[in-house]
């Protein structure tokens, strides 16, 4: 998948035609992702397991909620797709009885967590499908570290309470700003940490530097109100962008980089929608220029 940020873009091999200009580049951008939404409303990741080489697609809370948001930032009208409201509707569902979210939802194997959960509330409360005030839940549902942010796993989660994923603080930041619920502190620690040099041990469940930059870049956008350092972040990330595998690509043991992995095992994800989210998201800001 190659995403040029400029008037013109390659898509996927499955849909190799060009288009010029980017209100039709961002209307086929959204038509790619529709297309790929299941009938639950969700969208899948691929699972993909290096030591064995067997894959899985398999709908996840976390995909779908990041193609939600990303989405929201796009210059079209939302209303006119009915996508939308099938992924808000699966997000609502997928609550747990903690009030949180995790990776897969009520069914699945991991239990809440921190970057699901402040995803998810950036993308229900965006679109106003839940009270500005949840967000509290991520002040009060994570435990607070020495480095000033909140551990990726909910308070008393077995042996999980203190591991700390600054790309899920940088979600957790804008989640709380959404919602009119800033905290300085938080904001701080994460701006602190997101600054220094990128490294697997900053964001253990990231492969790429891309989600956090990008929500570095678009926190200082809302809190300076100045397209300066987004249109910084937007140019930076097209070569990330363009050097993500798609799922085909991880599935026959290409070498590119997937999007998200699992903490010390070979298990490695990555989304087709997830990617055209990016790419539509990165897209329309640069083109347009606006604010978000």
């Amino acid at each position: 998948m190659v995403i040029n940020l400029g008037n013109t873009a390659q898509l996927p091999a499955d849909s190799p035609e060009d288009l010029v200009g980017p209100t039709g580049l961002i209307e086929t951008l959204s038509s790619k992702i529709a297309a790929l939404q299941l009938p639950d409303g969700s969208f899948a990741s691929l699972e993909f397991d290096d030591s064995t080489g067997q894959s899985t697609r398999l709908s996840d809370v976390f995909a779908t909620a990041l193609v939600t948001w990303l989405f929201s930032y796009s210059e079209i009208h939302l209303w006119e797709h009915a996508w939308v409201n099938k992924a808000l509707d699966y997000l609502e569902h997928q609550r747990d009885s903690s009030g949180l979210w995790g990776f897969r939802g009520r069914a699945g194997e991991f239990p809440p967590d921190l970057d699901d959960t402040s995803v998810v509330l950036l993308a229900l409360i965006r679109f106003g499908r839940l009270n500005p005030s949840e967000a509290r839940l991520i002040v009060t549902s994570f435990t607070l570290q020495d480095s000033g942010l909140l551990s990726t796993w909910a308070t008393g989660a077995r042996d999980r309470s203190t591991v700390v994923d600054v790309t899920a603080n940088g979600h957790a930041v804008l989640a709380l700003f959404e919602a009119g619920l800033r905290n300085a502190n938080l904001e701080a620690a994460f701006l602190k940490a997101s600054e220094a040099p990128w490294s697997a041990l900053k964001s253990p469940y990231y492969c790429t530097s891309l989600p956090c930059r990008l929500a570095r870049a678009l926190f200082l956008d809302c809190t300076t109100r100045s397209v300066r350092p987004l249109r910084k972040a937007c140019a930076a990330l097209a070569p990330i962008l363009n050097s993500l595998a798609s799922e085909a690509e991880i599935a026959t043991g290409s070498e590119k980089t997937p999007l998200y992995r699992r903490r010390r095992v070979p298990v490695f994800y990555t989304s087709n929608a997830v990617l055209l989210a990016y790419g539509l998201h990165v897209t329309s800001l640069q083109t347009t220029g606006k604010q978000p």
